[in-house]
């Protein structure tokens, strides 16, 4: 009884991971065939088109939007296409802020808020978000993003730099991040520090294959 769309689009993911291309491909295209008919089929649409056109992705999210303004995952997928493909940070606040004003507890909406926020260099308010998320959750994937937000700060201030690093070190130990480190530009600012370099070596380290014992 689901929507038909969303769960061809859903199982054309789960044959992608399984390695069932032709499978995916199928699957993939009979989902898109099919107009969504509830909010959740026309987030997985969207965030299938995502990558390749954000377009009509944006156009998917505000059709699921129109059902149910307050719908998570519609809010933060605009988001996202609207920051990382578009380079649009002031529509994607605007979406994240909405987000916020129906969900204020949680904590990756709150740290992605605040992520942004850091890149444009509001700092006080970007901090504001940080310690929102932490409060909420202080599980490792929100460590690791606050941490994003402290390093996108540190240029400015020293504190701000020992509490990224604090908070990057304690999310890599608790198992979160070691394979976004090397590639994750929030963390630019901290990487002529030498502790960075200590901690891709360490990374490195933990990667290797063990070798037997005799």
């Amino acid at each position: 009884g689901g929507d038909s769309a969303r769960v061809f689009l859903l199982r054309a993911q789960v044959r992608e991971r399984a390695g069932d291309k032709s499978g995916a491909a199928a699957d993939r295209d009979q989902g898109l065939s099919q107009e969504p008919r509830d909010e959740q089929g026309w987030t997985a649409r969207g965030v299938l088109r995502a990558a390749t056109e954000p377009k009509l992705a944006l156009a998917d999210f505000d059709q699921a939007l129109q059902l149910n303004a307050s719908y998570l995952p519609a809010l933060e997928s605009k988001a996202h296409v609207l920051s990382e493909q578009w380079d649009d940070l002031d529509g994607a606040l605007r979406v994240l802020d909405e987000a916020i004003r129906w969900h204020p507890h949680q904590s990756p909406t709150l740290a992605a808020s605040g992520v942004l926020r850091a890149r444009r260099g509001d700092s006080e308010l970007a901090k504001m978000r940080a310690e929102q998320a932490l409060a909420n959750d202080a599980s490792p994937p929100i460590l690791y993003q606050v941490a994003g937000i402290f390093a996108l700060l540190s240029t400015a201030d020293d504190d701000n730099r020992e509490r990224a690093f604090s908070l990057l070190t304690s999310a890599l130990r608790a198992g979160f991040g070691a394979d976004l480190v090397e590639h994750d530009h929030d963390l630019d600012p901290l990487r002529t520090d030498a502790r960075f370099a200590r901690l891709l070596t360490a990374i490195e380290t933990l990667r290797a294959p063990s070798v037997p014992s005799k």
